[in-house]
């Protein structure tokens, strides 16, 4: 599997100071795109199958 190489001015970066809800943002901009390169990676076929997964539905005793 090839893998896809972002270059890093592409990548959002963390800033000195700001506030934590601030940080807490770019957390989830980050963790974002790395699940975006992630699930670009992942094969048609495993994806079918995950999406089938999430939408059966579950019978819990």
């Amino acid at each position: 599997m090839k893998r896809k190489i972002i270059p890093p001015k592409k990548l959002l970066k963390y800033k000195w100071g700001g506030t934590t809800f601030e940080w807490a943002e770019e957390a989830k901009e980050i963790n974002a795109q790395i699940q975006d390169a992630q699930e670009e990676n992942i094969s048609k076929d495993k994806l079918k199958k995950e999406i089938e997964y999430g939408n059966m539905t579950q019978y819990w005793n």
